[in-house]
């Protein structure tokens, strides 16, 4: 989940570029076919999920939303008084965070790569470090033919 969308829109495809959670009230889901034209709209846009506020619209999340959703799309339902705004900073602190925690991990995988290098530590053992970093297999290859491997999982 990148970032949350707020929309009121029956189909708010046009202006979803993925991976975003779709916040709304629900002002048109008043209906089956307007909940299951928005839940398609979404999942089709590739949307991580619908973020339903209730109390504004509807007391609760409209039943024929929740089937619309379910086995399509994650639905959670934000309480009277969740601004949607507060959702939209609290994914975008996470995406900081987890950036940064990236840039961290990066940097360690570089520091022990530089150690080895410099300890002159063989190519399997360099190959190791990545693998066991990444939590993952890794494997270096030389005209398609395996020159080291490490770690495990299904594939390179």
């Amino acid at each position: 989940m990148r970032w949350a969308h707020t929309t009121e829109l029956l189909d708010p495809r046009a202006y979803l570029r993925g991976q975003e959670l779709v916040c709304t009230v629900g002002a048109l889901l008043t209906d089956v076919r307007a909940c299951q034209g928005f839940a398609a709209a979404v999942a089709e846009a590739g949307g991580a999920g619908v973020c339903f506020g209730l109390g504004d619209i509807h007391d609760e999340v409209p039943p024929a939303l929740v089937s619309a959703c379910l086995g399509r799309l994650p639905l959670i339902a934000a309480p009277l008084g969740v601004p949607f705004l507060a959702i939209s900073e609290y994914l975008a602190d996470r995406r900081v965070q987890a950036e940064r925690d990236d840039t961290r991990r990066a940097e360690q995988i570089v520091t022990q790569l530089l150690s080895g290098v410099r300890a002159e530590a063989p190519l399997s053992a360099l190959i190791e470090i990545i693998a066991r970093d990444l939590g993952g297999r890794v494997e270096l290859s030389q005209d398609g033919h395996p020159v080291a491997m490490a770690g495990t999982g299904a594939g390179p």
